[in-house]
């Protein structure tokens, strides 16, 4: 009996084992979920066939699989609620940390040199970390840089390890060791060591998750072992009793009774244990109703649902923590329905003691109050009686404890402290008859900067001073300091220059910033393509489609299919650029030396860009005629260029000042797709290999 009434609800599977079919054999069973699904462990229940069975989407595999046991199947709400069956998972961290190894001594010429013949060092400290896999090798003056590789002799450094709480010495590397007997490159290097890596002596990939059983007692599942670990750790958090359900113990006239009160969530305080002569006792030192619920009656009895008893702890030797009830409470209330109230957005992070004048958001958009010109009754409105603001809970007076004749901003009259509760609505009566909101692009905001001009053939007018924004009125108004000067009235239409806000800017005690939805970054997701492309391939594989569907993944809402989105492909391959030098000869004609071969170039050569002579310099028949410009070709092997041919050598070279080469440069491959669709596939672990 799975308890499920319906769709939309959640379940919680783990450790479910199955059979693949026999065109996969090899893989000998598959455990789901492995927790990398959208839901992780949780999926939703899209049918409900009978009191035992019930549909859930977990997502699309195309290869059959065959239940052969084992596995949790609950129903999961995330309000934990044992006494119904509700059950949340524990999140269990896996580390292995690995044996901390203790340096005792070295060999001399322990380390050789392969970049200098013959050449050998003697550490004089060492340390490793199993998790990376560094050795470091403390080397005084060793001289190496990361274009050297070393070798290390078998069993010539010594080592402790607190697998045995460090009482014997282990000689490495040991022959069966990955290090023994292999060349390895400096990684990274300092005036006195190096850094090589030598592998990893500790386990990763495991995954284990916890779920809560009857009295909040755990029951562990690891669903992938993982491989390579030789000292692993579970990190479990603390049990949490927070927002407990209750259960009834007994009600007057009832007698023993699970019967109470309906919605009421306890938080306890456990103290620390205290010891007296006979045993040591946990004891609930404080608690806080979280929801106070209702129907409770005079005398009822109840207690938490969710506190752990310590195993083996007698039925004698402690008392469950109770509450009863001493007092209930009964309000009396009217209501009516005048029209609708809509919210502005909180001013607290505004609010200093000093500051009176505050502007109107509404999801982070300053929104302006404005009469409707075209509609004669809205030029009777009163607009500051349209705001509704209430101080710790206290409704203010409109004209007393705040002006408002519309706009963007509503100044008080007395600034409200940084600790009070100011809350804002606003009356819209019936939305779409009484009132209405429309979207203004946003041009000029606050912090930037405008400047009145003179009128074109106008001697009456002047050009003002450049001015700063302070304030945006309206949709149609702005605030900056006093116009005074001649010709400046509301008859007159003059130029007006606008210069966007550059720096973030002080204004009237406020911090304006300079940014706006006209320079807000554009950010693109990246996935790394993880199969070939082939002419007339329909399909590719990438490593993660989640970013592509971030907006749903961050609006709360499971991902779906139906997302189209064009992409731009760039190929992985890193190229690298040749470069060629040219070498001016006795009689003025140029050769070449490759100086890189580069990498990534495409077809069977590339152009070489070579620079004109200045003049025929020959020291055998002196300054004669003019130059030639020489031509060459960079021969590719595998998109490197191995060696030069020279179709035409060139004259007049100067030996002392020989021609620039310019190597064309390896275009980076590329191509687009547009409209593709997003197709989410099936991520499972390996757990069998079979010979082929």
């Amino acid at each position: 009996p799975h308890k499920f009434v319906g769709t939309g609800e959640n379940v919680y599977m783990i450790g479910l084992e199955f059979s693949c079919s026999t065109e996969h054999a090899g893989v000998t069973t598959t455990i789901f979920p492995d927790g990398s699904q959208p839901g992780g462990y949780v999926f939703e229940v899209t049918g409900v066939g009978s009191t035992t069975i019930f549909r859930a989407d977990v997502g699309i595999c195309t290869i059959p699989h065959v239940y052969e046991g084992s596995g949790e199947v609950f129903k999961f709400d995330t309000e934990i609620n044992t006494g119904s069956g509700y059950r949340e998972p524990v999140a269990i961290a896996i580390t292995d940390p690995g044996y901390v190894h203790r340096f005792v001594s070295a060999e001399d010429d322990s380390i050789s040199v392969t970049s200098f013949t013959g050449s050998t060092l003697t550490p004089t400290n060492a340390t490793y970390e199993p998790t990376t896999g560094e050795f470091i090798l403390t080397i005084p003056d060793h001289g190496l840089t990361t274009s050297d590789s070393i070798g290390i002799k078998t069993g010539s450094i010594v080592f402790t390890c607190d697998s045995d709480n460090f009482a014997d010495k282990q000689s490495y590397p040991r022959a069966t060791d990955p290090i023994a007997g292999v060349i390895t490159p400096v990684t990274s290097y300092t005036s006195g060591s190096i850094t090589v890596n030598v592998g990893t002596n500790a386990g990763f990939n495991a995954v284990a998750i916890a779920t809560v059983g009857a009295g909040g007692t755990l029951h562990v599942t690891v669903s992938a072992a993982g491989t390579g670990y030789v000292n692993p750790q579970f990190i479990i958090p603390d049990p949490s009793y927070s927002n407990l359900p209750i259960e009834g113990i007994s009600r007057l006239g009832e007698g023993a009774t699970t019967e109470t009160g309906f919605g009421a969530r306890i938080t306890c305080e456990v103290g620390a244990g205290q010891t007296n002569v006979m045993s040591e006792h946990h004891f609930v030192t404080g608690f806080k109703l979280d929801n106070r619920g209702y129907a409770f009656r005079k005398g009822d009895v109840f207690r938490p649902v969710g506190l752990v008893t310590a195993v083996g702890v007698g039925a004698t030797n402690f008392e469950d923590f109770e509450l009863t009830v001493l007092e209930t409470f009964t309000d009396s209330f009217s209501s009516w329905q005048f029209g609708e109230l809509d919210y502005i957005d909180s001013i607290r992070d505004l609010q200093n003691g000093l500051r009176r004048r505050f502007p109107l958001r509404q999801n982070s958009q300053l929104i302006s109050f404005q009469k409707d010109p075209t509609v004669t009754a809205s030029s009777q409105l009163d607009l500051k009686n349209v705001l509704v603001i209430f101080i710790d809970g206290v409704i203010q007076i409109p004209g007393e404890a705040y002006e408002f004749d519309g706009g963007t901003s509503v100044v008080f009259t007395e600034p409200p402290s940084n600790t009070s509760e100011v809350d804002i609505f606003f009356y819209r009566g019936t939305s779409g008859d009484d009132s209405f909101q429309a979207s203004v692009p946003e041009t000029i905001k606050k912090g930037d900067s405008v400047t009145l001009n003179k009128k074109d053939g106008d001697d009456n007018t002047e050009t003002q001073a450049k001015r700063l924004v302070s304030d945006v009125a309206s949709s149609d108004k702005i605030n900056t300091t006093i116009y005074s000067a001649q010709g400046v009235n509301d008859e007159v239409f003059r130029p007006l220059d606008w210069r966007k806000q550059k720096a973030d800017k002080l204004i009237n005690s406020e911090i304006v910033t300079k940014v706006r939805d006209s320079i807000e970054p554009q950010i693109y997701p990246v996935a790394r393509l993880i199969g070939d492309i082939s002419d007339g391939d329909t399909d590719l594989f990438v490593d993660s489609v989640r970013f592509f569907q971030y907006e749903e993944y961050a609006a709360g809402a499971p991902a779906s299919n139906n997302i189209q989105v064009d992409a731009f492909i760039i190929d992985g391959t890193e190229n690298v650029g040749a470069a060629i030098t040219a070498v001016v000869g006795s009689d003025t004609t140029l050769t070449f030396d490759v100086t890189s071969g580069g990498s990534g170039y495409a077809g069977t050569s590339v152009t070489l860009g070579i620079a004109a002579p200045p003049r025929v310099d020959n020291a055998k028949y002196g300054i004669v005629g003019v130059g030639t410009t020489a031509i060459a070709r960079g021969i590719l092997t595998n998109g490197v260029i191995t060696s030069v041919t020279i179709d035409n050598a060139g004259g007049g070279y100067n030996v002392d000042a020989p021609p620039q080469v310019i190597v064309t440069d390896n275009a980076v491959k590329t191509d687009t797709i547009d409209n593709s669709d997003i197709i989410i596939g099936y991520v499972g672990v390996i757990t069998g290999i079979s010979t082929t």
